[in-house]
This record gives structure tokens, sequence and C-alpha cells, in this order.
């Protein structure tokens, strides 16, 4: 049995070298007694279904909590991978992190957007296009996600933002539309030019990383991961000096469900540092181009010593693109992933 009086060392190292100690109780998920320690951990659902407290155990026990459903698999547990919402400190630990302390430090703020419009890029995609109202901001990083919530609904939802903060005040959002979906509802039936979307965030250590700004980039987006990786490819464009190499494979399911080609053709146009490949998994027999998924279009001749990688997808589809960079010759901590999680 616990000693609810007891408590555990619990030290965290951030990416910029930073650390930080706190007491932490076995009886209480890591990441309360973190954040009421003041620490800058990043954090959004609390409850172990979005992924955004995950950190790595570098030394100590520190279990997932019995009963609680996390969004990590065996594997990445099995690895030392833990979501602080939803795992105890069974005794002193140490953990990783792989954002610098400044990003955990800037809170989310909330705002209302108007809607632009939404326009149909795939049978199952939409592009949403919103733009913030005069009174408020947001600002935010390439990669990273907002909540955005239905007028006069409790359904709130997280998507990733398609565009660059240099396109601020207009934020746009690539989501993929599901049958019987609350908020797929609203954009296939039910939304208007003019309505008022509420927003909060952003969330998120999906980022470009500053210390590897001249590396080679390794881009995978499966689906509407695209969304984030668009972003960080137009930050890209129009950071000033030299640009790195940049090749980016992106996967579909068909012809039906490939969407923003005629962006990434114009991207190839704007940007000779960029390559572009596409793959679908279940095309035509009309289909020209590459099958199978986008680890499939890349080879080890690919990657080079100093590369970073850059992935966005399905849980399956990062789990894969992890194990098989590595085996490729990547480096894992020069991987840098998001998930998209069904809510």
């Amino acid at each position: 049995m616990l000693d609810k009086t007891s408590s555990n060392k619990v030290s965290v190292t951030f990416s910029d070298g930073t650390k930080a100690e706190f007491q932490s109780s076995p009886c209480t998920p890591i990441l309360d007694d973190a954040l009421a320690a003041g620490l800058p951990i990043m954090s959004q659902c609390k409850s172990g279904s979005c992924g955004t407290c995950v950190a790595s155990l570098v030394t100590g026990l520190a279990p997932p909590i019995v009963g609680l459903a996390g969004c990590l698999l065996d594997s990445e547990l099995s690895e030392g991978r833990r979501l602080l919402c939803s795992s105890h400190a069974d005794s002193d630990c140490e953990f990783s992190l792989d954002y610098p302390s400044s990003l955990g430090a800037a809170a989310p703020k909330l705002a209302n957007v108007f809607v632009d419009g939404v326009e149909w890029v795939a049978e199952d995609v939409v592009r949403l296009t919103t733009e913030l109202a005069d009174e408020d901001w947001m600002d935010f990083f390439p990669g990273q996600y907002m909540r955005v919530g239905i007028p006069d609904t409790n359904i709130i939802r997280s998507y990733s933002v398609s565009s660059c903060p240099e396109k601020l005040p207009k934020l746009e959002f690539l989501i993929k539309v599901v049958p019987n979906g609350r908020f797929s509802d609203y954009l296939a039936r039910e939304v208007k030019t003019d309505d008022v979307l509420s927003l909060e965030g952003p969330f998120g250590s999906f980022q470009l990383r500053e210390d590897h700004k001249r590396a080679k980039h390794i881009l995978v987006a499966g689906g509407t991961g695209l969304a984030p990786i668009i972003s960080m490819l137009d930050s890209i464009r129009t950071q000033p000096g030299t640009r790195p190499p940049i090749l980016l494979s992106f996967g579909c399911r068909s012809e039906k469900s490939l969407f923003c080609e005629d962006i990434l053709e114009l991207r190839e146009a704007w940007m000779s540092n960029l390559e572009t490949r596409i793959s679908l998994t279940r095309p035509s027999e009309e289909w020209v181009g590459r099958i199978g998924n986008p680890l499939s279009a890349i080879s080890a001749e690919d990657i080079s010593e100093d590369s970073v990688a850059y992935v966005c997808g399905s849980s399956r589809l990062v789990t894969f693109a992890v194990e098989d960079l590595v085996a490729k010759g990547l480096d894992e901590t020069r991987i840098f992933s998001e998930k998209f999680l069904a809510e």
C-alpha cells in the first residue's frame, strides 16, 4: 500500500539544458505536482489522450496509473516514454523533455475567430479558413495545434494550423471529415461564413528545432498530418539566409483522398531546395505514381549524418516512421513527431 504522506524527488531536463526539480507523491499524477511547483511543462487534456505531456524516463520508477487510458503504445512505454499526466513517481525519477523551457512557459490563450470559408480539397478533407477577431491575437510556432470550438456548443476538437505565423491574423486548418463526427457534421452541413469559433492555444511541442535549422530536413506526413508540415515548410521558405535541403514525403489512401497537390507543386516551384514525393496505399489502376506509405518513398541514401526528421500522422504511422528512419540510419534523437488521435 502506498504511503500517501511520502514523496519522491523528480527532476526534468529540457532540450535547452534547463533543469528543474520538484517533489511528487506516488498517489498524484506527476504532471499535477510539476505544475503546482511552477514548472513550464506542456500539457493540454490531462487525461492521457492528447500526448502533449510526453517525456522520456531516464532513471527511476514511474509506472502508468492503473485504469487511466493513455495514447502511448506498449512499445513506447517499454522504451521509457511516459505521459506525465497519467504516471506517478514510485521512486526518485529523472525525465528528459524534447522541447526548450521557454516553449512550455508560454501559456495558452483564448480567442475568437471568424469563419472566412470552407473548401473541400478531397472527398473527406476540408480547408477551414478563419480570421482572428479584431480584439484578439494568437501567436504560435509552425507545427503547433489549437483547440477549436463550435458556436453555442461544448464541442471542442484539436487541429494543427496549416498556415504559417506570417499569415496572421489568418489561420488555416486542414481537417479530415469523419462519418458521424460532431465537428465533421458542422463543417459539412452547418458552417456559415462569419460564424464565430472559439480558439484556445497554442499547444504541442511539435515545431522546427532552431539547433537543426541548417540540417537536411526529412518531412513525413500521412493524410491531414500534412497540415503542420505545410506550416513548417512555409516558415522555412520565409526565413532569411541559406535554406536547408528538404525532402517531403506525403502519403494518402487513394486519388479521391489526395489533396494539396497544387500547393506542393507551387512550393517546389518556389523552393529549389525542396523535393516532394507522393505515395498512395490503395490507388486505382490508372495511378502512375508511387505506391505504398510515405516511408517506402524514403531510402537510406536520402538520409545524411546530420539529417533531422519531422513526422506527423496516425499513431501507427508515427511509430513505424521512427522505427523505419532509425533502421535507415537516422539518429532517433533527431526525429520529432506528432500523432493525430481520434477524439
